[in-house]
C-alpha cells in the first residue's frame, strides 16, 4: 500500500454536504420563525394602534362627557343665579314698598349708627323720633315738622327725622322700621286715621335692641264733624287743627320718651317740665278739654317713672343704689313740677 499524506478533503466535503443539507432545513425553519415573529410584531403593532385609537377615542369621549357635565352645571348655576337675582330684586322692591321711610335715609341711618357706636352711646347721642304718616296726601307734614324742629332745641337730645314718605302708619311699619333701626335709639309715633278718629300708638327701643319692640296704644282723638268732608277728606280748618294736634302730641310724647330714656340710661335731668314752663302756649293747648287724654298720658308716664325708680328692688345693671336714689329724687321733682303746672293752669 502506497502511503499517502493525510487529507481533510473528504471530511470537509462530507461536513460541508451535511451542513448544506441540514443548514438549509435550519435556515428554512429560521426564516419561518422570523416570518412568524415579524407577523406577530405586525399583529402587535396593529393591536397597539387599534388600542391607541380606542384609547384616544375614549379620551375624547370622556372629555366630551366632562364638557357636557360642566356645561350643564354652568347652565344650572347661571339659572340659579338668575333666579336669585330676580328674587333679590323682587325682595328689594317689596322691602322698599313696605319700608316706612325713604331709601335715601338708609345711608344716613347707617352713618349715625356708626357714629353712635364710636361715641359709646353716651349722652350726646339723641333719641331719634320718626313720625309715621297717615293721610299724607291731605296733611302737610312739613308744617308739622317745622313746629317740631322749634321745640327740638329746647327739649334737647332729640332728633326729629323727616324720613317717612308714604301712608304706612300701622304696627307692621313699626316692626319693619325696628328691623333696620335697632342699632340706634328710636321713638316711633304712629297716628292712624280710621272711622273719623285718629288713633295714636308708639314704640321705643334702645340702641342694640334685639327684642321685638313693644307697641303701645296711647289714645284716640275723635275728629269733629265740621272737620270732615266727603271722601275721607278734611276741611281747611280741620286740616290746620289736626296738624297742630299732631305737632302737640308728637312734642309731648317725644318729650316724655326723651326724659325717660335719658334719665334711665344717662342720668340726665328731665327737660319737659321746663319746656312747658317756658312755652305757655303749648301748656295751654295741652290743658284744653280735647287734649285731656294727652295730659293724663304725660302725668301717668312721669308717675310710672317715679314709682319705678322709687322701688328699692328696681332691677338695674347700669346704676348703683346711690344713682337710683338720686334719679328717683329727680323723677319725683319733675313729676311734682308737672303736676303743679297742670294744676295751676287748670285752676287759673
Amino acid at each position: 500500500m502506497s502511503s499517502m499524506p493525510g487529507c481533510f478533503s473528504p471530511y470537509m466535503l462530507i461536513s460541508s454536504t451535511l451542513q448544506s443539507v441540514f443548514g438549509y432545513d435550519r435556515r428554512k425553519e429560521q426564516d419561518k420563525q422570523a416570518d412568524i415573529a415579524q407577523q406577530h410584531q405586525l399583529e402587535l403593532r396593529k393591536a397597539r394602534e387599534e388600542f391607541q385609537d380606542e384609547l384616544e377615542a375614549q379620551k375624547v369621549a370622556d372629555m366630551r362627557a366632562k364638557m357636557a357635565v360642566a356645561r350643564r352645571y354652568r347652565a344650572e348655576e347661571k339659572f340659579d343665579q338668575t333666579v336669585l337675582q330676580h328674587r333679590t330684586e323682587e325682595l328689594k322692591m317689596y322691602f322698599m314698598r313696605c319700608l316706612p321711610i325713604k331709601q335715601q335715609a338708609i345711608p344716613i341711618m347707617l352713618e349715625d349708627a356708626k357714629k353712635y357706636k364710636e361715641l359709646g352711646y353716651d349722652s350726646t347721642c339723641p333719641l331719634n323720633v320718626v313720625l309715621l304718616h297717615t293721610k299724607q296726601a291731605i296733611l302737610s307734614y312739613d308744617d308739622i315738622f317745622n313746629e317740631l324742629d322749634k321745640n327740638q332745641v329746647q327739649l334737647g337730645n332729640l332728633k326729629y327725622r323727616r324720613w317717612c314718605d308714604k301712608d304706612v302708619a300701622h304696627n307692621s311699619a313699626i316692626l319693619n322700621l325696628h328691623a333696620i333701626m335697632s342699632n340706634i335709639p328710636t321713638l316711633v309715633i304712629s297716628p292712624y286715621f280710621q272711622g273719623g278718629s285718629i288713633h295714636y300708638t308708639a314704640s321705643m327701643w334702645e340702641a342694640q335692641s334685639e327684642a321685638k319692640p313693644m307697641i303701645r296704644p296711647l289714645f284716640s282723638y275723635q275728629c269733629p264733624m265740621e272737620y270732615l268732608l266727603p271722601g275721607q277728606k278734611f276741611s281747611e280748618e280741620g286740616k290746620k287743627a289736626i296738624q297742630a294736634q299732631m305737632a302737640l302730641v308728637s312734642t309731648i310724647v317725644s318729650g316724655c320718651a326723651r326724659d325717660s330714656y335719658m334719665l334711665m340710661t344717662q342720668g340726665s335731668i328731665p327737660t319737659l317740665p321746663n319746656f312747658l314752663k317756658n312755652n305757655p302756649h303749648v301748656l295751654n293747648s295741652l290743658l284744653k278739654q280735647e287734649n285731656s287724654q294727652l295730659c293724663s298720658f304725660m302725668l301717668n308716664e312721669y308717675n310710672r317713672m317715679n314709682d319705678l325708680l322709687d322701688k328699692s328692688d328696681c332691677p338695674s345693671h347700669l346704676l348703683s343704689k346711690e344713682d337710683m336714689k338720686r334719679l328717683a329724687n329727680v323723677a319725683a321733682e319733675a313729676t311734682k313740677e308737672l303736676q303743679c303746672l297742670t294744676h295751676k293752669s287748670i285752676e287759673a
